[in-house]
């Protein structure tokens, strides 16, 4: 009668949970060149769609034709459908992801850039599993500046995750720890974000300004009361 062997039964476990893991992850590499490919697809059709309506639009006696405006008005709408679309698909490939801005960059640390984020997350939340991180890696080519450093893109296995790092990301402010993290947009919303962030730095200076101006305004009349009084 053959014995029961724990270790070779953990082994054996191990062996099986990898090979799933590896599945899962050649699975996931597999729909995402899929939407790749897609996306690329539909830019080809924005590209295409875009020079005949340009070509047409900048020829002055088309606008006079009724029927030639209903068409550029409906190809213009059709050409806004899509890039909504494309958008959209960018965005939801990135819903459970997250940036990481400001870790340092070099041989050694790309090295070891799983530790160096486990880290990171750890500080910001202390309870963090690392195993509910699905891949990570540094977004876009190496930089020809050595005083900027590459965000790291981190795909979680859940969004729940996510989330509560988001949640918890003000923790990062009462340590003494370089980086920040991110939401990984879609480049049409990180253009719209940048825009509202100006916008906001645009209002907190107007309100700085008004401040100093009623200051100054209030040193006046201070001074003018000493003067007076004299």
């Amino acid at each position: 009668m053959a014995t029961f062997n724990e270790e070779t039964y953990r082994n054996e476990l191990k062996s099986k949970t990898k090979t799933e893991l590896i599945g899962l992850l050649i699975q996931s590499e597999k729909k995402n060149r899929e939407m790749e490919k897609r996306l690329l697809a539909i830019e080809k059709r924005l590209a295409g769609l875009e020079r005949p309506v340009a070509s047409a639009t900048a020829n002055e006696s088309c606008p006079s034709n009724p029927s030639f405006r209903e068409w550029a008005n409906g190809w213009m709408a059709r050409t806004r459908e899509l890039e909504d679309k494309v958008n959209d698909l960018e965005q939801y490939s990135r819903r459970d992801n997250l940036l990481i801005h400001g870790l340092d960059e070099n041989e050694k640390c790309e090295q070891d850039l799983n530790r160096m984020v486990n880290k990171f997350f750890k500080t910001v939340d202390p309870e963090f599993d690392d195993r509910s991180i699905s891949v990570l890696h540094r977004l876009g080519g190496r930089l020809k500046r050595s005083d900027r450093t590459r965000p790291v893109v981190v795909r979680f296995c859940r969004r729940s995750t996510k989330i509560d790092l988001l949640r918890k990301k003000k923790n990062l402010n009462d340590q003494a720890i370089k980086g920040f993290i991110t939401e990984h947009l879609s480049p049409r919303n990180r253009a719209k974000s940048e825009k509202v962030r100006a916008l906001k730095k645009r209002v907190r200076s107007l309100r700085c300004s008004r401040e100093t101006v009623d200051c100054a305004a209030k040193s006046i009349k201070t001074i003018a009361n000493i003067i007076s009084f004299e």
